[in-house]
């Protein structure tokens, strides 16, 4: 690994200098995909969701601006959006105190360990005999 010099004056300036490069850098980022742009527009869906615009409006509106998302998508990201759920991947957990306070302790039922399987074995023994010979 090399050793390079850095040239800063204080640790916390740049710091700061690093944190708003960030900062820039992501509010300059495109959403690439529905999935990535929904949560930009979700107070706007709501919106006209409370101004008595179907899903199927919402769509129409959606890709007369060049988005294309089906009307089952839509559902979808609605009811998402009314749960105040942006991403499912983004929901926060249940902590392990909440679970066990929320669900009453389940015993589970004990199984009888698994019969050993029987083998085959015949009542008379298997008799290798050498096959006739043919008398030519």
């Amino acid at each position: 690994m090399a050793r390079k010099k850095v040239n800063i004056t204080s640790v916390d300036d740049f710091l700061e200098k690093l944190s708003a490069a960030i900062e820039a850098k992501e509010k300059a980022r495109v959403p690439q995909t529905v999935d990535e742009l929904m949560p930009h527009i979700a107070d706007k869906i709501i919106e006209m969701k409370t101004r008595g615009f179907t899903d199927r409006d919402i769509c129409e509106t959606l890709a007369n601006v060049d988005v294309d998302v089906s009307l089952k998508s839509i559902r979808t990201y609605v009811n998402r959006f009314k749960d105040n759920k942006v991403s499912r991947r983004t929901a926060p957990r249940k902590t392990t105190t909440e679970a066990t306070e929320a669900t009453p302790a389940q015993t589970t039922p004990k199984v009888a360990p698994a019969a050993p399987k029987k083998t085959f074995t015949p009542s008379s023994p298997i008799i290798n005999n050498p096959a006739p010979l043919d008398d030519a």
